[in-house]
């Protein structure tokens, strides 16, 4: 229960980086009373890692703020691609993309964490009879090719003796 909690916070956390990153340098004059449009793209289907932005929705946060956030599924290329290239100001990317990015020179920054940890896992029908990493060694992966992906999955299985 407490980690659920501790992601909740996260996310929330994150939703008001957003809210006070979007409103940086914008005044509201009374004659003014159209909310800063915004447009944030998720790194995936809406789940568990975004209820934070959800929340601050429903609950009128971002109007609070004085900024309207559109709140978008990710492109098939990445979420990344967008705010490289100024198509959004925000959205949410994996870690270990971003890094490939990164060294590529891409001028992106990271602004708050939504989950402490990776939350990705590795699963295999139990008839496959793989209950630790080594039983790994041999076998078919299903994966993006990611190379930090890649190299993190080999150490594992090497690390156990496969």
């Amino acid at each position: 229960m407490m980690k659920k909690s501790y992601k909740v916070l996260l996310a929330g956390l994150a939703a008001v980086s957003i809210i006070g990153l979007a409103a940086c340098g914008q005044s509201k004059s009374t004659s003014e009373s159209k909310d800063k449009k915004i447009d944030f793209i998720l790194d995936w289907s809406p789940n568990t890692n975004h209820t934070g932005l959800y929340v601050a929705q429903e609950k009128g946060y971002f109007k609070e703020a004085g900024v309207d956030v559109d709140i978008k599924l990710p492109p098939e290329d990445s979420s990344s691609d967008l705010i490289i290239n100024g198509k959004a100001p925000f959205g949410i990317y994996f870690q270990d993309s971003m890094a490939k990015k990164l060294d590529k020179g891409a001028e992106i920054t990271a602004v708050a964490a939504i989950v402490e940890h990776n939350t990705s896992g590795i699963i295999s029908k139990k008839s496959a009879g793989i209950t630790s990493p080594k039983d790994l060694a041999g076998k078919k992966y299903g994966t993006w090719n990611d190379p930090v992906e890649l190299g993190m999955l080999k150490t594992l299985v090497e690390s156990q003796g496969g």
